[in-house]
C-alpha cells in the first residue's frame, strides 16, 4: 500500500507545480528548482547509507552475517552515488553541447500557446 502511496506522489508533483505557474515557462522553471534542490538532499543519503554501511561492517568484526550486511549498504551507497552524479553530469554535458547560455532562458514567445 505504501507504494502505491510514493508512486502517487511522484505523480502528482507535476499537477501541483503545473497549477501553481501561468505560463509553461513558469512551470518548467519551477519544477527545475524542485529538481535543483532535492538532488543534493539524495545525494547526501546516498553518502549516508554509504557511511552506515561502513559503520555497521566496522562495528560487527566478529559477526559475518552483519558484515555483509554492511557491505551490501556500501556497494548499495556507492551504486546510487555513481548514477547519480553520472546522471547529473551526462545532463549537464548535453545541455552544454546543444544549448548556449542565452537558449536556456525560455521566454514566453518560445513556448508554443493556444
Amino acid at each position: 500500500m505504501k507504494k502505491f502511496g510514493f508512486i502517487f506522489l511522484i505523480f502528482s508533483v507535476p499537477i501541483v507545480t503545473f497549477a501553481a505557474a501561468n505560463t509553461f515557462a513558469e512551470a518548467l522553471g519551477i519544477m527545475q528548482g524542485l529538481l535543483n534542490g532535492l538532488l543534493p538532499v539524495l545525494i547526501a543519503l546516498a553518502v549516508a547509507l554509504f557511511l552506515l554501511g561502513v559503520l555497521k561492517y566496522i562495528g560487527a568484526s566478529d559477526n559475518p552475517e552483519k558484515r555483509t550486511e554492511g557491505r551490501e549498504l556500501m556497494v548499495y551507497g556507492i551504486i546510487a552515488i555513481f548514477v547519480m552524479i553520472s546522471f547529473w553530469g551526462l545532463v549537464n554535458i548535453v545541455v552544454d553541447t546543444f544549448f548556449s547560455s542565452s537558449d536556456l532562458t525560455i521566454k514566453g514567445t518560445d513556448v508554443p500557446q493556444f
